[in-house]
């Protein structure tokens, strides 16, 4: 019986939890000026309710992939890319990305800052 009740307490902050949740797929594009470009992420495993390991590829002439941590910080989700890669070798720093989902649209939505401190928009859809 009591671990009934423990399950049962518990299920109701988990829901809500939920809603917090980093994706477990999301592709859009990173954007500035006179440049778009596309981007996925995937969760490899949630690290508590505000941490979550994921798998990145955003491309431009270069291509940033690899693995880190996102935290959940006032709401929104923030990681960081290692630098950029192509064919003759690094091309750019990392990236920086903060991005919140915005519930009227289903999607997230934020911005990236480069090492350079430019600034651009990010666009999320959840797969």
């Amino acid at each position: 019986m009591k671990l009934i009740l423990t399950i049962f307490l518990t299920l109701p902050l988990t829901v809500l939890a939920q809603g917090d949740l980093f994706p477990s797929k999301i592709k859009g594009t990173w954007s500035r000026d006179n440049f778009s470009n596309t981007a996925e992420v995937d969760l490899i495993q949630m690290q508590g309710s505000d941490k979550a390991q994921i798998k990145y590829v955003f491309w431009d002439g270069c291509s940033h992939r690899g693995q880190t941590t996102a935290e959940l910080k006032e709401g929104a989700w923030e990681f960081k890319t290692e630098g950029g890669f192509n064919s003759r070798g690094s091309c750019m720093g990392p990236i920086v990305i903060k991005m919140k989902k915005d519930p009227a649209t289903n999607r997230y939505e934020g911005t990236f800052t480069t090492i350079k401190n430019n600034v651009g928009k990010v666009s999320f859809t959840p797969q």
